[in-house]
C-alpha cells in the first residue's frame, strides 16, 4: 500500500512519459483495429466509436459517419452518451435537424444530463430560437447545481449560462 502511495508522489521522466505515450499510441491503433462487436458492451465502446467517427468526419466521409453513428445506436440505443456523440457528428456533417433530434432523444433517456442540456441550448441558439435555449438551460441547471457546493454554484451558473452571452456577442 504504502509504494502505491508513494508512487502518486513520483515524478515522471520525460522517458518515461514518452513511454507511456507510445504505449497509449499503440492500445488506440489496436482498438482501430477492431470490429463493433468486439467492444460491444465494453469499456471501450464509446472510444472506439469515438475514434471511428472522427477519423470519418476529417476525412468528408458522410456515409461511413452516418453508417457507424447507425451501428452505435443500434448497439446502445438507450446510452444518452451516444447520443450525444451522435448529434455533434449530425453537426458536423450540417444536418442540424438530426442533431437536435438526438439531442431530445438523449434527453428523454437521460433527463438530469446537463451536458445535452447544454448542447441542445447550443443548437437552439444557432437556430435564433433564444427563448428556448434559455428554458432548456434552466432545466439543465436545475439538474447541474445539485453537484455544486453553495459557494460554487453562482460562479458555475455564469459559466453554465455563458453561452447565451456568447450568441449574443457573435
Amino acid at each position: 500500500m504504502f509504494k502505491r502511495i508513494a508512487s502518486i508522489f513520483h515524478t515522471e521522466t520525460e522517458e518515461e512519459f514518452q513511454m507511456r505515450m507510445k504505449e497509449l499510441d499503440q492500445d488506440l491503433e489496436g482498438l482501430r483495429q477492431k470490429q463493433p462487436e468486439e467492444v460491444a458492451g465494453t469499456p471501450e465502446e464509446a472510444l472506439y466509436y469515438s475514434l471511428h467517427l472522427g477519423h470519418a468526419l476529417d476525412a468528408g466521409e458522410q456515409a461511413t459517419a452516418r453508417r457507424l453513428v447507425s451501428e452505435m445506436l443500434r448497439a446502445s440505443p438507450t446510452d444518452a452518451h451516444f447520443r450525444l456523440m451522435a448529434a455533434a457528428a449530425f453537426g458536423r456533417m450540417g444536418d442540424e435537424a438530426e442533431a437536435v433530434a438526438q439531442l431530445g432523444v438523449g434527453l428523454a433517456l437521460a433527463p438530469d444530463n446537463f451536458a445535452l442540456h447544454s448542447a441542445l441550448a447550443r443548437r437552439l441558439l444557432a437556430r435564433g430560437d433564444t427563448s428556448a435555449a434559455e428554458a432548456v438551460l434552466e432545466v439543465g441547471w436545475g439538474y447541474y447545481r445539485t453537484h455544486l457546493t453553495k459557494r460554487d454554484q453562482q460562479v458555475k451558473r455564469a459559466e453554465y449560462f455563458s453561452v447565451l452571452q456568447q450568441d449574443r456577442a457573435a
